[in-house]
Order: structure tokens, then sequence, then C-alpha cells
């Protein structure tokens, strides 16, 4: 989305225009509110949301390793002392509550099923991120979610999926359960994406629309290495089904490439067991 414009009771009430880099990033948004224009930039740290500068101020935000979860937030404004926040998440690292250094919550908000914020308890200071990989665009009330946008008040992304009917025939759906699925980057919801391995894969990893053993079969779509071992594009993979603790990775021509546990480990052990496997593929 480039170009949005929100109307109500038949009057234009704001207007905003976007910019991406080469990444599909978001790096700019200008916003027009009765004649008052405001601009953010955005600065990126990969494909995690590094820092936001609007007008005089800066916003640089921490997150857990691995993880599109934040931890912190330091605010600062052009010749002032740095502010330091805190950010209090469930179990899906969505912020509940922000804090200060000192202890005071300064921000806390209660949501609905899919994302949408119910009420705010506490608004001292302006948060904008909401499940992992998205903010929160007060102009449109859609979520950014780096690859697409995505409606909390319905629980779909506005956009289809960009592989098309290769992940699926639903090409909106967001995850399978926002209580404990997320999709930080808008591409699919591989049960795999919130781990170190995910972090690995994800970007080179596309879902084919098959199956084995009720698990999704994904493809890897360009070069990666995992524990020193190389994979390259016609290669796939699928999570195991029972103990749901690893993958099982395969040559374009279904020979085993080895077992890998979520924190990116090659685990030898069932590597060995797997090994005249045959895959099933892709």
């Amino acid at each position: 989305m480039v170009h949005a414009l929100r109307y109500g009771d038949g009057n234009l009430q704001n207007e905003a225009r976007y910019q991406y880099d080469s990444l599909g990033r978001r790096t700019h948004k200008q916003v027009e509110i009765e004649g008052t224009l405001t601009t953010t930039q955005f600065l990126w740290q990969g494909l995690r949301l590094l820092q936001e500068t609007c007008g005089g101020g800066q916003q640089l935000y921490i997150y857990e390793p691995d993880s599109y979860a934040p931890l912190a937030r330091v605010d600062r404004t052009d010749g002032g002392k740095p502010s330091l926040y805190y950010f209090h998440t469930d179990q899906i690292g969505t912020p509940l509550e922000v804090t200060s250094a000192q202890g005071d919550l300064v921000w806390q908000a209660r949501y609905k099923a899919w994302g949408d914020v119910e009420r705010f308890e506490v608004q001292s200071v302006e948060q904008h991120l909401r499940f992992q990989g998205q903010y929160f665009d007060a102009e449109t009330g859609l979520h950014y979610n780096t690859f697409r946008y995505y409606d909390p008040g319905v629980g779909r992304f506005t956009t289809q999926d960009p592989i098309g009917l290769l992940g699926g025939d639903n090409l909106y759906q967001y995850a399978v359960n926002p209580t404990g699925w997320v999709d930080p980057l808008g591409l699919s919801n591989n049960p795999i994406s919130n781990t170190p391995l995910g972090e690995t894969l994800a970007p080179v990893s596309a879902r084919t629309g098959k199956t084995y053993q009720g698990q999704q079969i994904f493809k890897i779509t360009g070069k990666t290495t995992i524990d020193g071992v190389k994979f390259k594009p016609g290669d796939y993979y699928y999570m195991d089904g029972m103990h749901k603790d690893h993958i099982e990775t395969f040559s374009s021509k279904n020979a085993s490439k080895g077992v890998f546990n979520l924190d990116g480990k090659y685990n030898a052990e069932k590597s060995a067991r797997a090994a005249k496997r045959i895959g099933s593929g892709c």
C-alpha cells in the first residue's frame, strides 16, 4: 500500500503516503490531518524495526534474542536525555503494558481476539507495536506487518499471500490460532517462524500447499546454511508431527539432509536414524 485516504461523514479525515526500500521494508510514511503534515522515518535491523523518527523525537527498540517480541524502548528528543521504557508482553510477545525506568505504568491495553485494541487502560505515551512484527497505523486502523497489512478487526490480511495458492486456498489467513501462533513477516503461518531456526529459514521458505503426516511441507527458495549444512532452492522440510521440536530436511532428489532442532542445531542422533529415509517430495 502506497496511498491511503480515510473518510468520515463524507469528508476526508486524513491522507497517508508510504515509501518502501528494495527489500519491501517501509522506510517513510507521511500523514496529513487537517492540513498538518507529519513524517515518520523507519530504520531496520534485518527485518525487525529498529528505530522510528518523527519530528525531533526518536524511538529505538530492543527485542528478545532471535525474536520479534519487544523488551525495551529508548526515547530521545533533540538535545534531551534518553528515556527508557520496558515492555511487558503476553505468551506470544504482544505488548500488554509499558513501564518507565522508575516503574511507573505508562501504557496498558486490552485486546480483542485478533489483536484489535478493545480499550486503553493507560496511555501516557504512544505505543505502536502489536502482534509480533506488527506496527499500528492510527491513520488507517491497520497493522503494518512487513510484507502485508493486517486488519485486526477481522483477523485477516488486506492483500493476498505473495506466494499465491502455494500457501493454501485461504490467501488472506493470518495464523491458525492467534493465542499461540505469530506471523512477524506477514508471509506464512510456519510453526517454526518464531524460533532461532525460523530466523534462518523464514526468508528462504515458501509453503507448497502439500502436507506430510499432517504437517505442512515448506520448500527452500534460496541458498542458506544451517549449522554447517548447505541448502539450495528445491530442498524442502517439514516439522516432526509428534514431538514438534525438530524438522526433517530433504534434498530436491528426496534424500535426507539431516534433522535439526528448533534452536538451529544439527541433531546427530536423529539424523543417523533418518539417513536412509526417502522424502515425500514437494
